[in-house]
């Protein structure tokens, strides 16, 4: 990320409106009026101006153009022999605008190409302010006329100045050097976490699932109870309930296989409890599901998800969202299912996860 914030100016050739080629140009920075307009930046540019880099890139680009009209590689003394627009309706024009035959060619449009540049694409400090920074153009007039003044690679090494100070050594506005990428643990726990529980099958998984309900649904109340308890005789709906307040609104079966027609005898009473409940969402979490299965639950307005779909969707959860459902499937595998070797099965796979590079 720290390269995105660090190109070269020859990646912004158009977006500043510099011409094609400018930047393959052999750049002369000992040429007499570039060496003239960089030390005016370096000793008499005014010290106030934050806006100094996009306004002095954009006098550059201005350049460009207005020699381009005149078919000139360059042009002395430019304040005396270029026609410039000094009223507009009876006002006096607050931004530097050359005139060249019926073409103006204004300051201000390429200093917003410039200001876009730095603060968007480069992420540096840097005052916007068009009409302020445009309007002191006067107090630029030196600079201006030997950039004018100066030839095509003369004006390649002040723009490639200006880039060098104005905007590479500006301090950036997103800190891209002392965070390093965190790992996303319930993603990963999703992808490679070993479910097989033993005499309590199933518990790993439904785990994963009262964690990524518990994560997904900070609003509901979310509760479970152990493997292989009965639904009515805990008092829910399905492995694991969503409530808001007193009223189940979530309920959801946790299924660690392939689910097929087999199983649809299994999965009726889920099915016919939730049924109950118009204002209920009733999924049903498993590997996979075969077509008719699939069908089944459909036809009853269950919702299908596989392991693959939480995968998927986890991926797109910031840091502490997945964390916080790791610490749920900490909390359920240590105090619903009662079961310390899980936790620990658990606290060993995240152990290894932060300790290899990511």
């Amino acid at each position: 990320m720290t390269d995105q914030f660090n190109r070269p100016l020859a990646g912004f050739e158009a977006m500043l409106e510099l011409p094609y080629g400018f930047t393959a140009r052999a750049p002369e920075p000992n040429e007499v009026e570039a060496a003239r307009a960089i030390k005016w930046l370096e000793n008499s540019r005014p010290k106030r101006h934050n806006f100094w880099p996009a306004l002095t890139l954009a006098f550059v680009a201005q350049a460009e153009i207005l020699l381009a009209k005149l078919s000139e590689q360059s042009h002395p003394n430019a304040f005396t022999s270029i026609k410039r627009r000094e009223t507009s309706a009876a006002r006096a024009v607050d931004q530097l605008t050359w005139v060249v035959g019926e073409t103006e060619i204004p300051v201000r449009r390429f200093y917003n190409f410039a200001a876009e540049v730095i603060m968007v694409q480069m992420r540096r400090h840097h005052p916007s302010s068009p009409g302020h920074a445009t309007s002191k153009w006067e107090m630029y007039k030196p600079f201006i006329e030997s950039v004018i003044a100066a030839s095509p690679g003369g004006r390649l090494a002040v723009a490639q100045w200006v880039w060098k100070h104005g905007v590479l050594d500006r301090q950036m506005t997103v800190s891209t050097s002392h965070r390093e990428r965190q790992p996303r643990p319930f993603y990963e726990m999703l992808k490679d976490l070993e479910t097989g529980s033993g005499t309590t099958g199933g518990a790993v998984f439904q785990s994963l699932v009262y964690g990524y309900l518990y994560a997904d649904s900070p609003t509901l109340t979310v509760i479970s109870q152990r493997v292989n308890t009965g639904s009515r005789r805990a008092g829910v709906i399905g492995d694991v309930s969503g409530f808001l307040g007193e009223h189940v609104v979530l309920a959801a079966e946790a299924k660690d296989k392939h689910l097929t027609k087999a199983d649809e005898a299994d999965l009726m009473t889920f099915i016919t409890e939730s049924s109950a409940f118009p204002d209920l969402d009733a999924v049903v979490f498993a590997r996979s599901f075969d077509s008719y299965i699939q069908d089944v639950l459909c036809e009853a307005e269950v919702r299908c998800f596989t392991r693959n779909e939480m995968i998927h969707t986890v991926s797109l959860w910031d840091v502490p969202k997945q964390e916080n459902a790791v610490r749920s499937v900490r909390f359920f595998l240590g105090q619903i299912q009662k079961n310390p070797s899980l936790v620990e099965r658990v606290d060993e796979f995240i152990k290894d996860l932060y300790e290899e590079p990511v």
